[in-house]
C-alpha cells in the first residue's frame, strides 16, 4: 500500500485566512492553494469533514447501505483522508469499500 504525506500548504498558515482551530482547515487551504476563494473553501472544507466524521464510525450495516444509496460520501471522506495524509485518521477499514465503489460505477 502507498503511504499518502499530508497535504503542505504553499504559504504559511498564517497567511491563510481559515479558522486554523479547526480539523478541516487544511482542506480549506488545500482548495485555496488551487483557486478557491477562501469564503467557499471554508464552507467547503467543512462540509468535506462533515462527510468523512459521518462514514467512519459507520458499523457494517450501515456501510453497506451507505455504499447503495450515498457513495459520494466515500469519494468527499476518502479526499479527506489524502488531503491529511494516510495514517492520521483510522480510515484504512474503508478502502476495500472505496474501491468496491470505484469497480461499481
Amino acid at each position: 500500500m502507498t503511504i499518502n504525506k499530508q497535504y503542505k500548504p504553499l504559504e504559511d498558515y498564517d497567511d491563510y485566512h481559515v479558522d486554523k482551530g479547526t480539523t478541516h482547515s487544511l482542506i480549506a487551504m488545500y482548495l485555496i492553494d488551487n483557486g478557491m476563494a477562501d469564503t467557499r473553501a471554508n464552507v467547503i472544507a467543512e462540509a468535506i469533514n462533515m462527510c468523512f466524521k459521518a462514514v467512519c464510525p459507520l458499523d457494517t450495516n450501515n456501510l453497506a447501505l451507505c455504499k447503495k444509496l450515498l457513495p459520494e460520501l466515500f469519494t468527499l471522506a476518502k479526499f479527506y483522508n489524502d488531503v491529511y495524509g494516510d495514517g492520521t485518521y483510522s480510515f484504512h477499514e474503508l478502502t476495500e469499500t472505496i474501491k468496491e465503489i470505484k469497480h461499481n460505477d
